[in-house]
């Protein structure tokens, strides 16, 4: 039983370690595209559609400072004036701007939750291996590890592909 605690927990750590590196270059890639997308849906919504003319300044600015967000909740404020001749692309690009809004925030939550799924494993893995000798000790003990081991490397199985799916879905 010790060298099934021992090689049990060395290869999970290992391989949590790699997959949540890979997973992690490929979310890094993706939310680079996000941020592509998102600039040119803010060009559009910020600066070439129909609007009112006191938020123009307000809504270039925060074009600059790629705030996308605040383009996304500024873009949707009420006119109090006359309003400017509507690009026909604008509401369009304003709700693609909040999708991939929405959808970066869901992938970045995900991509935490694997990491904190990840860590948790990889903190179990190096406390098994210091504590094997104690661990055999109590006769229900390895059993009750090697369980919780798979229990928590199955979720960050399925934390990597949710996060995977909703990065590239």
């Amino acid at each position: 039983m010790q060298a099934a605690l021992f090689y049990t927990f060395s290869t999970i750590a290992q391989t949590v370690a790699a997959a949540l590196a890979v997973l992690g270059a490929f979310v890094l890639y993706r939310l680079n595209q996000y941020g592509l997308e998102m600039a040119e849906h803010s060009d559009t919504v910020a600066l070439r559609v129909g609007h009112a003319p006191e938020h123009d300044e307000e809504l270039r600015r925060l074009h600059r400072l790629g705030d996308w967000e605040g383009v996304f909740r500024y873009s949707g404020r009420p006119s109090v004036g006359e309003v400017l001749p509507t690009n026909p692309a604008a509401p369009d690009a304003r709700a693609l701007l909040g999708a991939i809004i929405s959808r970066r925030k869901r992938v970045l939550r995900l991509m935490g939750w694997s990491a904190g799924l990840t860590l948790a494993l990889l903190i179990l893995s190096i406390a098994v291996l210091a504590l094997t000798p104690a661990i055999l000790s109590l006769p229900w003990a390895p059993a009750v590890t090697l369980m919780l081991g798979v229990v928590l490397f199955v979720a960050c199985l399925g934390a990597y592909t949710l996060t995977a799916v909703e990065a590239f879905e």
